[in-house]
């Protein structure tokens, strides 16, 4: 009964540019090494040095190159459906080209070149975008990983660029934002990789057993457990194939409906609906479009009002009293706070300076009380959660 729609893949495609820019890439494992070698808290390591970074730099200008011109197409990743979960292989290799060209950004402001940093920083952040467009959750995840990449070298250069390549930057950002693939599309095209994965584990004597073991292995431990609740085997030997894959179409269209938008103030951020064995082998996208959609949205708008206030300052010799002084000049439209939609994000001029900040997760303006991390919170988790107190606020809670 499960039709799944066949990929019309484009003739010049982003994807293939950037799997030749991989191919073409030069000692990407030394790089990937230093960033093995995170530890916890650490970040993302974009700050840390890589040895001989500037030889490793030079070897990948026809890397560099493919990724701009990928910039300029339209990228579509073509469905892997026999992979487990649907995994598209190629992302790993994706990440490391964010890796590289987030690298190349800070290396540039390490060497009094911010303003190339800037461009560099931000083609990153594109990049980011184009490895989500048209791919699931995976390809997003990857796209939110280089962001964060992209933005750790942004928060850094903020107050070192000219007011033409501040202008130049929120240009570019705004675009982004606005022309973001919603979540939704990742959504759609996982559960159509999903869909093809059970059919094909339909085909097996032993389907049951497939779909079972499946669970255990790949999907969060809230899976596991309403799996358990609801029978574990057993109830999968008492349904059959029509009703396991009605249930799951059901629940992955539930999560679709919900995907583009962050959570609102009390809404539950918990497991989805786990009513039904469908639904228990779903993937769970709640939490995880909590700690990655509303962290990167909000970061990338406080980044394009902090990039503004820089031009502005830089222009007149002092901060705006109000951010709506930098309409039209410097933003056409003042970024809104992702957990406050009707509203801008805040700002106020202090005796330190610009404070600029979102009311967070839990919808209260504290007046710019930062979020702090749990006590005894796993050091690798974002602060960011979905409980979160306080104001997320810019050049403090950064991811």
């Amino acid at each position: 009964e499960i039709s799944i729609p066949a990929q019309v893949l484009p003739v010049v495609n982003a994807r293939d540019t950037l799997e030749e820019a991989w191919t073409k890439s030069r000692r990407l494992e030394e790089i990937s090494e230093v960033f093995n070698k995170a530890k916890p808290g650490q970040g993302t390591n974009i700050a840390n040095p890589v040895p001989n970074l500037p030889s490793i730099l030079a070897e990948n200008e026809k890397t560099f190159d493919l990724i701009r011109q990928a910039l300029t197409q339209t990228h579509v990743r073509p469905r892997v459906a026999g992979a487990p979960n649907g995994v598209d292989y190629g992302r790993e290799r994706l990440s490391q080209l964010g890796r590289l060209m987030a690298l190349k950004a800070n290396y540039q402001l390490d060497s009094g070149k911010p303003n190339s940093a800037l461009a560099t920083a931000v083609d990153t952040m594109q990049m980011a975008e184009k490895t989500a467009q048209n791919g699931n959750i995976l390809a997003r995840s990857v796209s939110f990983r280089t962001e964060q990449y992209a933005r750790e070298v942004l928060w850094r250069l903020v107050d070192r660029v000219d007011s033409k390549s501040a202008r130049s930057a929120i240009d570019r950002l705004v675009e982004l934002d606005a022309n973001r693939s919603p979540l939704s599309t990742n959504m759609r095209e996982q559960m159509v990789v999903e869909q093809a994965h059970l059919l094909t584990l339909f085909k097996r004597w032993d389907w049951r057993t497939q779909v079972y073991d499946r669970t255990l292995s790949m999907y969060d431990s809230e899976n596991i457990e309403a799996l358990k609740q609801l029978g574990g085997y057993s109830a999968l030997l008492r349904t059959s194939k029509r009703n396991l894959m009605a249930e799951f179409t059901q629940a992955m269209e539930q999560q679709i409906a919900r995907a583009g938008s962050v959570p609102t103030v009390g809404e539950s951020v918990g497991p989805w609906t786990y009513g039904t064995l469908g639904g228990a082998i779903a993937p769970n996208l709640n939490t995880w479009r909590f700690a990655n959609l509303g962290r990167s949205i909000v970061q990338n708008r406080m980044l394009v009002v902090e990039l503004a206030l820089r031009a502005y300052y830089l222009d007149n010799g002092r901060y705006p009293t109000s951010l709506v002084q930098l309409q039209p000049s410097y933003l056409k439209s003042l970024p809104r706070d992702p957990f406050r939609p009707a509203e801008p994000l805040t700002y106020a001029l202090t005796s330190k300076g610009p404070l600029v900040y979102s009311v967070g997760p839990d919808g209260i303006d504290q007046g710019g009380r930062a979020i702090k991390r749990d006590r005894g919170a796993d050091p690798v988790e974002p602060i960011l959660q979905p409980h979160s107190t306080g104001d997320i606020v810019a050049r403090i809670n950064k991811d």
